[in-house]
């Protein structure tokens, strides 16, 4: 029998996928100031943009990264469908569960989830809560479009919790 497994772990290819917007946006416009304003960055417009942008946009897309990545630095999980087990490596432990010992679900997401406006609006996470109270966080560094790959893995709907930054 050919059991349906999947690793969940945090990589370095999706920590790019989710900077890649804000890089490219952020290098778009300083090119855009660059062609109509010349190198001369010590102007009051563009020190304020840059003042303005890193507090809403960029600060909390780099802290929710560096939040992620601190919490889930080791983590593998391992979902096997057929077996209905979820298992987590960490910290050289290793721990297996049934899905039957899911006590909670819950999904964590920004208030801008879908606008394309914000460049943390993509980081979000899953809290698993274990009938024992052991808790894991599949987040959006471990697994791409986890919101709709992580409830039909699990089969089982999650509480949604939208917030302002989706910290772990």
């Amino acid at each position: 029998m050919n059991s349906k497994k999947y690793i969940i772990k945090p990589s370095i290819k999706q920590q790019f996928l989710l900077l890649w917007p804000m890089l490219l946006r952020y290098s778009f416009l300083i090119g855009v100031y660059v062609h109509y304003l010349g190198w001369n960055f010590n102007t009051a417009p563009f020190l304020g943009g840059l003042a303005f942008t890193f507090v809403l946009d960029f600060g909390p897309a780099l802290a929710l990264n560096i939040e992620y990545s601190i919490k889930t630095w080791g983590l593998v999980i391992e979902i096997d469908e057929e077996l209905k087990t979820i298992s987590y490596t960490w910290h050289n432990k290793k721990r297996v569960f049934s899905f039957d010992d899911i006590s909670a679900l819950e999904y964590y997401t920004s208030f801008g989830r879908g606008t394309g406006v914000y460049s943390f609006e993509n980081y979000r996470y899953y809290k698993i809560t274990f009938k024992d109270q052991t808790q894991i966080p599949i987040t959006s560094l471990m697994m791409n479009k986890i919101q709709e790959r992580v409830e039909p893995l699990l089969g089982m709907k999650a509480e949604k919790n939208p917030t302002f930054l989706p910290f772990v």
